[in-house]
């Protein structure tokens, strides 16, 4: 049973519900989440964001006064009119309330309560806001940093059957799981940095051994191409260098294409990221950067990784057209709508369309960027008031993201 508390704060034009609470499983569990204005009567998509370890639902949302990429959900749900939940995880210790994580199945940590159901917990907020809204139980979505990233990748193992497709920040598989094998074919997004310390690219024991061992992102990647039967060469795409004070990091996009059911493992690889969501708009401290790494300014992380969902549903990929624009191939393109204009930017063109639908893609390197114009002035704004800005104001440090 949930029980709505009556703290809500209207948010762009939409309504965030705060301090929700759900017993589940002989515990009070509590949860925000975001419902747009004019949700429509058709079903929509139902997102949920888990924070990382030591972090709780508040922060994930900005609501602390700290930086948050993922608050930016919050903006694309008002725009793309689906829900967005973040669910608080569990309090392993009582002297730290505040400081929350998930039960991700890991056996060797000793970071969180094994005894905890938080799959569970997740499955029943899932059964709660379909009995509750007219949800789209084909476009049930989960995507998560740190703790909440392997808790996304347990999610895609043991509730593929309900989850559409997963994406996982500054996470990998965990060598030591009693997670159960994935039975469907399942697309799964990771973003991860190389150098970050808290979840090595190469895999072992972080900068937290509490947090136990970890595969490495090849092997991960590599887990799930094969898990769903993808190509085993990517096609790779350099996202261009923005003019962000990032510390000279990059972003580089490997896609694991061709899996079945339409399914396919995307990889963004952060040359020199640290433990810390790409953001352009949510641009953490120096103060911060000094804990978790340093944090990419190329991309906006919701925004990617809301068009990797968009493109997917349970049983097969989406009708609709990814918003926001997508990378895909030159000679693989077809325009469906009136060509609106062309834009050339350095390293990128930025053809604005209507409508855009992609073929099969095939190995290349060469490549364009294809945006809705919306999306395109969107960044321009972006791009003006934070060019080469950093915000070195304090932050507060509490609840970082422990892997």
């Amino acid at each position: 049973m949930a029980v709505v508390s009556l703290m809500t704060i209207p948010v762009q034009a939409g309504t965030l519900y705060t301090d929700v609470t759900m017993v589940h499983d002989g515990l009070t569990r509590t949860y925000n989440y975001f419902i747009p204005s004019n949700l429509p009567a058709s079903p929509v998509p139902l997102l949920f964001y888990l924070h990382g370890g030591g972090g709780n639902a508040d922060l994930a949302l900005g609501l602390k006064g700290n930086k948050a990429p993922s608050k930016v959900y919050v903006d694309i749900a008002e725009r793309e009119k689906f829900i967005y939940v973040v669910p608080d995880g569990h309090v392993p210790d009582p002297s730290k309330p505040d400081e929350l994580h998930w039960n991700d199945l890991r056996t060797d940590a000793t970071n969180h309560n094994n005894s905890v159901d938080d799959v569970g917990y997740i499955e029943a907020l899932i059964t709660h806001f379909s009995s509750n809204y007219n949800i789209d139980s084909q476009r049930i979505y989960c995507t998560g940093i740190s703790n909440g990233g392997f808790m996304s990748l347990t999610l895609a193992m043991n509730l593929s059957h309900k989850i559409a497709a997963v994406a996982a920040v500054c996470a990998a598989n965990a060598r030591n799981s009693s997670a159960a094998s994935p039975v469907n074919p399942i697309p799964v997004m990771l973003i991860a940095g190389t150098a970050d310390e808290l979840m090595p690219w190469n895999g072992g024991y972080g900068k937290y051994p509490e947090a136990g061992y970890f595969e490495s992102i090849p092997d991960t990647v590599a887990f799930w191409v094969n898990h769903n039967g993808a190509d085993t060469v990517p096609e790779i795409t350099e996202i261009p260098d923005g003019p962000y004070n990032d510390y000279g990091t990059t972003v580089t996009v490997y896609t694991y294409d061709n899996g079945a059911e339409g399914t396919e493992v995307l990889l963004y690889k952060v040359n020199g990221g640290g433990h810390a969501e790409p953001s352009i708009k949510e641009q953490h401290s120096t103060s911060w950067e000094t804990i978790v790494g340093y944090q990419n300014h190329d991309i906006e992380t919701a925004e990617e990784v809301w068009k990797f969902f968009k493109k997917h549903a349970l049983n097969g990929p989406t009708t609709s057209p990814p918003v926001g624009g997508i990378w895909a191939p030159v000679n693989k393109l077809q325009l469906l709508a009136p060509y609106i204009g062309l834009i050339i930017l350095p390293a990128v063109a930025v053809i604005t369309v209507g409508y855009v639908k992609k073929r099969k893609r095939k190995t290349t390197n060469t490549h364009i960027r294809v945006n809705y114009i919306s999306h395109f002035y969107g960044n321009m704004v972006a791009l003006r008031e934070n060019r080469g800005l950093r915000k070195d104001s304090h932050q507060k440090l509490s609840g970082f993201h422990r892997a």
